[in-house]
């Protein structure tokens, strides 16, 4: 009996290990076309800074994406890749495997001086934030294995959709102020014009 239970766990561990895929997280392996770099208004050559975090969601649903625990961060200003992000392999739990399409996205955002504000938080605050299109991702098996290209993220699009800080909106006292001074003007010279000698 117990070499019939270990020939059965040893044939359940492919499946489980096939249940999970792997995905190479980084952009900066891909070639152009199309664009792969994230950029943003006032860094068109592509976002640097070493606060901006890029973070893998992943899924078998494209309207349901599970976000991946561990956080990529972007180039130092001054980088020969601006518009990258230094990341590398991610496990996806309970998804993918050579073979199977699943779909992914990318998040980026300013975590902070700490690195601690998270895609919500800059999302509320109205800091810096953006996510790229959802894009399909199947894990290859070369002949022999090739782990660099079996795993590149082909489908990536880079975006330049990354929100600029909103300037807050005046209040209305603010915006009533202009027409305020203009009424008491016209009254002022309305007063000089009706004094006669």
């Amino acid at each position: 009996m117990k070499p019939l239970l270990i020939c059965l766990a040893l044939l359940c561990t492919p499946t489980c290990v096939l249940s999970q895929g792997v995905v190479a997280f980084r952009n900066d392996n891909l070639t152009a076309p199309p664009d792969r770099l994230v950029r943003c208004i006032d860094m068109p050559m592509g976002l640097t800074g070493t606060t901006f975090a890029a973070q893998l969601l992943y899924g078998t649903d494209p309207d349901s994406l599970t976000p991946h625990p561990t956080l990529a961060y972007f180039r130092a200003p001054g980088s020969a890749s601006p518009g990258t992000w230094s990341g590398g392999n991610r496990t996806l739990t309970g998804a993918g495997g050579v073979g199977t399409t699943i779909f992914l996205q990318v998040a980026v955002w300013d975590s902070g001086p700490n690195r601690t504000v998270t895609f919500d938080q800059a999302r509320a605050n109205r800091g810096y934030f953006g996510v790229s299109q959802v894009f399909s991702y199947q894990q290859g098996l070369s002949n022999p294995p090739d782990p660099v290209n079996d795993t590149k993220m082909s489908n990536f699009v880079g975006f330049t959709n990354l929100s600029v800080p909103c300037v807050p909106e005046p209040s209305v006292g603010w915006l009533l102020l202009p027409t305020a001074i203009v009424m008491w003007l016209l009254k002022r010279r309305t007063r000089h014009s009706n004094i006669g000698p």
